[in-house]
């Protein structure tokens, strides 16, 4: 992850202006909005006030300096700051950037994205139309033009950060230029001067705005920007949209959880391998919009690093100069993004999000443990899958893991994906096909850690749930097994298992697996592994293998189930327990019902009942005998009494 490039968006309007003086009041910048507001609900995290830097005027060439240094610890490789051209040689905003270029401090790299929009006095009142302040134009080629020359000092400075020795410059709302054609333009006046070209973004705010990715869009790079997925009500469902106008009405702002926003912004990614991503630290604009305002809450350093890991990861697989990771932002403070020290975290997202982007382990995953997670990951023709199954792992939170990935044979190019995959925590083994019940034995065989996790090849595990099971388990040491519920991918939509999952420990096993409050799959759980080496996987299976360990440890351990989705069960590949077998390599044709607890026997009789359909002759002949067919009726008159319950 060391060698990506994490670039985080400036905003230059931290000094006053002449047009700012007129619109709003004299001596009006960020700050004016940042120190009036307040909360707006129980634990709103308002005021937020500057630490380190105080209350700054960017005009102060010390200021500058101390940003960048800091920007140096947070593992960011440059800045790129909001430029404001508005047509005709209209220009806000700009006289601390041509600072930075005239005086060649700090020596900091620097990149430009145009804001390309007009600015308004909003009312944030839907019947009340918003008073136009300067407006965005775009005269034509001389503008174009003139617009280059006006830049040409700093696109020739030598901090100007470059893609392949192209200028990256990127766009705010690409649906208003002709890019095609500016692109052409640019290229051909940069090349007089000795430049080789500009590398364009196009910055698409939600996901509803990659229309921009049809193949002719003539930008270089897509950045995505997935926070209007989570918090902008026109994303969510009818019932949604009326909920926060009912809270808005009656003076209480809608708000999104940042682990929510994680989740969202994981999954967005993962859809979209051709974007660029772009992530927030935080994101609160009550300073500047009031109860209307988009608010994620409780985002945390810890939780922050995680979603630098899974950016770092998304770009991985890119060609290095093109391994870039926007931020958004440096020092938004008035919409609450900002990576700036303050008063109630210091600097700890700068050292969180520095340990991330390098790799290095963070606060968040320095948990205390016995010992460390062995997550054993079975490898058969996944090559399509497994590298994203690997980046759902490293970008965790926790870090005390290691990964042991069994290559079961594979026919395809699984091997060679997975080991493009480079972290020290990694180990391969590689054996004959034998079925996943022996790949999974021999990572149990071969695990280090006290405790395990089977996570098959094609699936993902949800962000911040190795944190989750570590601290479980140092809470609950009396606890031998602990699992979470799972959501399934099905035609690219994420459908939950169950609601009926609880927190603490179960009862009954069994009849927490009968009622639906408990039904383990492959990467949902961790097990202590003595109990995985005294119930292996029966490897003359093909389908269920599972099951009979699973049953066997169910009989003694003491289990604690969780609420938290622990992962993604892609049903979107091909998986094993989708194709019905020969019977003698199912479980279900090796059911026995002697000595079993009545709760295990009920378990039991639902796979006899699921084998009746699959193997409808099979089933009748092999369990003629077996008392199969004797228990039904009592166990039916059981079943209408869990039923209801």
């Amino acid at each position: 992850m060391n060698n990506v490039r994490p670039i985080a968006f400036y905003l230059p309007q931290f000094y006053p202006t002449p047009e700012n003086d007129e619109w709003w009041e004299p001596g009006f910048t960020e700050w004016t909005n940042v120190v009036r507001s307040a909360p707006l609900f129980p634990g709103h995290y308002q005021p937020r006030i500057p630490r380190d830097l105080g209350f700054y005027d960017l005009r102060v060439p010390e200021t500058r300096e101390k940003q960048a240094m800091l920007a140096r610890e947070a593992g960011i490789e440059g800045f790129c700051y909001w430029h404001y051209w508005f047509g005709g040689g209209k220009r806000l905003l700009h006289e601390v950037f041509n600072e930075v270029v005239r005086t060649g401090e700090p020596d900091f790299p620097f990149c430009l994205c145009w804001a390309n929009h007009s600015w308004y006095s909003k009312t944030w009142d839907p019947d009340l139309p918003d008073k136009l302040l300067v407006e965005q134009t775009y005269p034509g080629d001389e503008d174009i033009v003139a617009h280059f020359n006006a830049m040409l000092p700093a696109f020739k400075d030598e901090r100007y950060m470059k893609v392949n020795g192209k200028l990256i410059f990127g766009v705010f709302d690409p649906s208003k230029i002709d890019i095609a054609h500016m692109h052409q333009m640019w290229d051909a006046l940069a090349q007089e001067h000795g430049l080789k070209g500009f590398y364009f973004f196009a910055l698409c705010i939600g996901s509803r705005s990659l229309k921009w990715s049809d193949p002719g869009h003539h930008y270089d790079a897509l950045v995505l920007d997935p926070l209007l997925d989570s918090v902008d009500v026109w994303q969510c469902t009818k019932s949604e949209r009326q909920l926060r106008d009912s809270l808005i009405a009656s003076g209480i702002p809608y708000t999104v959880r940042y682990d929510d926003y994680v989740a969202k912004t994981r999954d967005i990614f993962s859809n979209h391998s051709e974007v660029l991503p772009c992530i927030n630290p935080d994101f609160d604009h009550s300073p500047r919009s009031g109860v209307a305002a988009k608010i994620l809450t409780d985002s945390t350093p810890g939780k922050w690093a995680q979603l630098c890991r899974i950016a770092s990861g998304h770009v991985a697989d890119r060609p290095e100069q093109e391994r870039l990771v926007f931020i958004k932002a440096w020092n938004e403070w008035g919409e609450g993004n900002y990576m700036e020290p303050d008063r109630r975290w210091g600097k700890q997202y700068i050292e969180e999000s520095g340990k991330a982007f390098r790799g290095e382990p963070t606060e968040a995953g320095q948990v205390s443990l016995d010992s460390l997670i062995s997550i054993v990951v079975p490898l058969y023709n996944k090559e399509k899958y497994i590298r994203r199954t690997l980046q759902s792992v490293l970008s965790q939170t926790f870090t005390n893991y290691e990964i042991l990935v069994v290559n079961d044979g594979s026919t395809d190019q699984s091997l060679e994906r997975a080991k493009e995959v480079k972290d020290e925590r990694i180990r391969f083994f590689t054996k004959p096909n034998g079925g996943p019940a022996s790949a999974r034995n021999q990572g149990v065989r071969n695990a280090k850690g006290r405790w395990v996790m089977i996570l098959d090849a094609d699936d993902e595990l949800e962000p911040g749930i190795l944190e989750h099971f570590a601290k479980l388990i140092h809470e609950h040491p009396d606890c031998h097994f602990f699992c979470g519920t799972h959501q399934f991918r099905r035609s690219g939509q994420l459908i939950p298992y169950s609601t009926k999952y609880r927190e603490g420990v179960l009862k009954n096993n069994f009849r927490a697996w009968c009622t639906g409050r408990f039904m383990p799959v492959a990467g949902s759980c961790v097990i202590l592994r003595s109990l995985l080496l005294q119930h292996p996987f029966r490897e003359d299976l093909r389908r269920y293998e599972d099951a009979e360990s699973l049953f066997g440890i169910m009989r003694t351990a003491r289990i604690w189930t969780t609420t938290r989705p622990a992962m993604i069960y892609n049903q979107e590949s091909c998986s094993a327990s989708n194709v019905r077998s020969n019977i003698a390599e199912d479980f279900i044709g090796h059911l026995s019902l002697k000595g079993k607890s009545l709760w295990e026997q009920f378990a039991l009789w639902e796979l006899y009942r699921q084998g009746l359909k699959l193997y409808p002759n099979d089933m009748k002949k092999l369990y003629k005998r077996k008392g199969f067919q004797n228990i039904k009726y009592p166990l039916l008159k059981l079943w209408k009494g869990i039923r209801y319950r």
